[in-house]
């Protein structure tokens, strides 16, 4: 059983969590960009929480390990121009918060919501854009909302 201590931290961080996720689609849909001081927000609670619920060593390096793998795949695609860079830092601060196990089901998730996403700014965009115009989609909402649908099942949920 957790001990009251952790409801007490793990509350606000999951709450903490959830609003950025909110914020993120706001922020991605209206302007079409996913603030720094909000990654940076997420990045710097996640080890009050690592520290504060004792979420373990192997969370802690699996989750690390990833976002650093995840980190420089992304920083190199937009480099290419394959995607934006408030993209390319949430996904490696998600992919922390959800930690290893929860990253490949996180990736697929965000593909497919992005797809689909993609088909609706098609479909909404059509006849609206020149023809040389190029689509450009907000991809944070597919990332934020494939981040909560697996919230649930992350450690930091658990400590609830």
């Amino acid at each position: 059983m957790t001990p009251p201590d952790d409801h007490m931290l793990a509350l606000p961080l999951c709450a903490v969590f959830v609003a950025a996720m909110a914020l993120v689609i706001f922020t991605d849909l209206k302007w079409r960009i996913i603030p720094n001081w909000l990654v940076l927000g997420l990045l710097l609670a996640y080890p009050a929480g690592l520290f504060g619920l004792s979420l373990g060593s192997e969370f802690m390096l699996g989750g690390l390990i990833v976002a650093g793998i995840l980190f420089v795949l992304c920083f190199l695609a937009f480099l290419k121009g394959w995607m934006g860079g408030g993209d390319a830092k949430l996904i490696p601060v998600i992919a922390l918060w959800l930690g290893a196990a929860l990253t490949p089901p996180f990736l697929i998730y965000a593909t497919a919501l992005g797809g689909l996403l993609t088909i609706a700014f098609i479909v909404l965009t059509k006849g609206r854009r020149e023809a040389d115009e190029p689509l450009v989609v907000p991809y944070g909402p597919a990332l934020a909302v494939a981040a909560l649908i697996l919230f649930p099942g992350s450690q930091w949920a658990a400590a609830l």
